[in-house]
């Protein structure tokens, strides 16, 4: 789905950081990718109770429960406000340096 190998415009190839947030957040996106599914999905349960403890996780930008899209943020620094209404979903194994 990232880079758009499976054809279709469900992809991340071209996008840029478009909210960058000192010592808080770098937020990226496409827009027009709303999901794979084609519109916002539920939150993970399992995510959810996941913490914003530490700089680089990775959490889905959202306008409120179960609206997930094609967007996220790459936390830089522990965000405590976000636990439990932003899912965590990964995070950067290598270039926080960058």
């Amino acid at each position: 789905m990232c880079t758009g190998e499976k054809g279709g415009h469900f992809t991340f190839r071209n996008m840029r950081f478009y909210r960058i947030i000192d010592r808080f957040i770098d937020q990226a996106g496409v827009e027009g990718v709303r999901s794979i599914w084609g519109q916002p999905f539920d939150d993970d349960p399992g995510g959810l109770k996941l913490q914003h403890e530490r700089e680089g996780l990775l959490s889905v930008a959202n306008s409120g429960p179960d609206s997930n899209t094609g967007h996220f943020s790459i936390v830089v620094a522990p965000a405590p406000h976000l636990n439990g209404g932003y899912v965590v979903f990964g995070e950067v194994v290598s270039g926080m340096d960058v």
